[in-house]
């Protein structure tokens, strides 16, 4: 006798199914045969191989049941066989009517890009799959799916991803009997650039009157995470509010708002939702303005803008009896915490001639009044103003 192994079963006459819109799916791999014995002679045998074995099923001949007698025999010698018997004797089939349907292809990303990165938007050539097949197989598939792998990327991936079916648990769907217009999609994955930035903002408007703001406006978070081409954050270093946006005018008490930060990046830019979204609290501190009076000496005052040749001298006032008047007084305004601080060294006078003197007649004339006092704070009192309108009378004299 002579065996031969895995011998594959030809079905015929397919259209008889095709004509009628059905399909088909072979069950337990009955189209192909274990093992087929042949009885004959032993001249015969010898003159045998696997490749003269044929086996067929005519789908003319299928049983109500999906079952198809399988026919064998060989392409020579045929006649002069004995037997030839298989270890099966009928293909199993399950025939149902030809479904098509349109599914959705979902886009994901596997594995972890390198750090300081993150993945932005995965955008494939369609976002669409065409599925053809058994119904039951059909009926089975929700979606299509991709997975791009990004581990290690640091720019933008392009590549054709292998497309599986899923379903509603999102679990793989056996792909057999289904045919789909595309096997594969090819899809861009974004990998975007991460940078911490701080969020700066000032305010415009005056706050109501004997009220004052006190200090920088504070964000809510101070800190995000951007998002963007490498190229664009890596120059990044704050999110810029403009004053506009916070406006004090009228206030007697703090005043706060809710911006959306990605408002105010470029495009391609964005902040990263690490809990809090995109937006962030801007919130000025506005409270009552307190003051404080302070003595200074007018031998403190820097005469500024004395003409070349010439050495300026202060006046001092009189009072009713004819007494030179030393010291006079300033206010310095602000909130309780800051002014309480302020001390008469932290205080800076300055008289300039240059516009009184031309006003008055010119460095010739000698002497010069209401020659108006600025001031100047030391540093560190940056939320502090000195109130005071004083004014000096000099005098210039001709040096020899």
């Amino acid at each position: 006798s002579y065996r031969a192994t895995n011998v594959p079963v030809r079905i015929t006459h397919k259209e008889v199914l095709t004509a009628n819109n059905m399909v088909y799916q072979v069950l337990d791999d009955t189209d192909v045969i274990d093992t087929v014995t042949i009885r004959a002679p032993r001249s015969i045998i010898d003159a045998l191989d696997d490749e003269n074995i044929i086996a067929t099923a005519d789908m003319n001949e299928m049983s109500d049941d999906g079952t198809i007698p399988i026919f064998l025999t060989t392409n020579k010698y045929a006649s002069d066989l004995d037997s030839i018997t298989g270890s099966i004797s009928q293909v199993e089939l399950l025939v149902e009517n030809k479904k098509t349907k349109v599914v959705r292809l979902k886009c994901t990303t596997s594995g972890e890009v390198s750090e300081g990165y993150m993945v932005g938007d995965i955008t494939p050539e369609q976002n669409q799959v065409r599925l053809s097949g058994g119904e039951s197989a059909i009926d089975s598939v929700s979606y299509a799916a991709i997975d791009v792998n990004v581990t290690g990327f640091t720019a933008d991936i392009n590549t054709l991803a292998d497309i599986k079916l899923c379903d509603e648990e999102g679990e793989t769907v056996d792909s057999t009997g289904i045919t789909m217009n595309v096997s594969a999609v090819r899809a861009k994955v974004e990998i975007l650039a991460l940078k911490d930035v701080s969020v700066k903002a000032t305010y415009t408007g005056t706050p109501a009157e004997g009220y004052s703001a006190h200090g920088a406006v504070v964000s809510d978070p101070a800190t995000v995470q951007i998002a963007g081409k490498s190229s664009i954050v890596s120059s990044m270093t704050a999110i810029d509010i403009p004053g506009s946006v916070l406006d004090v005018t009228g206030a007697t008490s703090n005043v706060s708002k809710v911006v959306d930060l990605d408002d105010y990046l470029m495009n391609g830019v964005e902040v990263v939702d690490n809990g809090h979204g995109s937006s962030a609290t801007l919130t000025v501190e506005v409270s009552a303005v307190a003051a404080k009076e302070i003595g200074l000496s007018y031998n403190a005052i820097q005469i500024t803008g004395v003409p070349a040749g010439y050495t300026a001298s202060i006046s001092l006032p009189e009072d009713h009896d004819g007494n030179a008047i030393e010291n006079y007084k300033v206010n310095v305004l602000g909130f309780e915490e800051d002014i309480s601080k302020v001390t008469a060294e932290d205080i800076s006078a300055y008289a300039d001639l240059t516009e009184v003197s031309a006003a008055q007649g010119g460095p010739g004339k000698g002497s010069f009044t209401g020659v108006p006092v600025t001031f100047k704070l030391s540093e560190g009192n940056e939320n502090v103003m000195v109130s005071g309108n004083v004014n000096i009378t000099v005098g210039l004299t001709a040096e020899e």
